[in-house]
């Protein structure tokens, strides 16, 4: 049996609330996510979102198949400390090998 592998990417504590993901604002169940690395690109597609307690570290949990969490403050646009997190979930979609991306 594979192993369970999850990608999981958040700021830390201290500057969870700086914008860095302040764009996921506008993303929805369905958006596509491309993960760019070298020689490599990762499609995901997101699944589910949720707001919750910074407490619920249930959403760090490992997956059943490849997936990306994102993780980032909520209410985008709080000043201090955010009272929830923004979760998105995506599923991965397939891996392709690629050369440098040319944008």
């Amino acid at each position: 049996m594979g192993r369970r592998r999850r990608l999981e990417c958040r700021r830390e504590p201290n500057r969870c609330c700086d914008g860095f993901f302040r764009g996921l604002k506008d993303i929805a169940v369905g958006d596509a996510i491309e993960l760019s690395t070298a020689g490599r690109v990762d499609r995901y597609h997101v699944q589910k979102i949720w707001i919750v307690a910074p407490s619920d570290v249930w959403v760090l949990d490992p997956t059943d198949s490849p997936a990306l969490t994102l993780v980032t403050c909520y209410p985008f646009y709080f000043i201090g400390s955010a009272p929830k997190r923004f979760i998105v979930r995506a599923a991965r979609e397939n891996v392709t090998a690629s050369g440098p991306i040319n944008r």
